[in-house]
């Protein structure tokens, strides 16, 4: 099923599988239009700009389609059919979930640690059911920096 090695949970690579749950509309130069919970496999991946880090990476969806996105658009789902199969593998691995909120109560980061000493970034949704499944989830809010009133303050 999802590998456990870490290859293909937190970042995306060729042969991962992606997930686009709201779908994607005219999307990329191709103008392609993906239907909602599609899922599709990485084929490849370029670097389009050389001044620019990012990758594009080049998706064969289930659908038939082709299409080229930067990874701020895809969702990996590890080797799994779909998000559910990856959500169901993630609630049966899983042994802690931690969340870090900002000093504002805003999300800062999320993760679920498995049995192996991986972790996935993120909580796709499953605290209900890591809870349900007695699953701890630690929340830490971070505290507020205290001002230095102005005739305090070293210029």
């Amino acid at each position: 099923m999802t590998e456990i090695n870490g290859r293909c949970i937190n970042r995306l690579d060729v042969g991962c599988r992606v997930w686009a749950e709201w779908g994607l509309h005219e999307h990329g130069h191709d103008k392609v239009t993906v239907p909602a919970k599609t899922g599709g496999i990485i084929s490849s991946t370029r670097q389009e700009f050389s001044t620019i880090d990012q990758l594009l990476y080049t998706v064969n969806w289930d659908t038939g389609q082709r299409s080229v996105h930067y990874s701020n658009t895809l969702t990996s789902i590890g080797t799994s059919r779909n998000l559910g199969e990856f959500q169901d593998w993630i609630t049966a691995e899983a042994v802690r979930g931690e969340i870090v909120l900002g000093p504002m109560g805003g999300l800062r980061s999320a993760k679920i640690f498995l049995r192996t000493g991986d972790w996935i970034a993120g909580m796709y949704g499953l605290e209900a059911r890591l809870e349900a499944a007695n699953i701890p989830i630690q929340t830490e809010q971070l505290p507020r920096k205290q001002r230095v009133p102005k005739d305090r303050r070293s210029i």
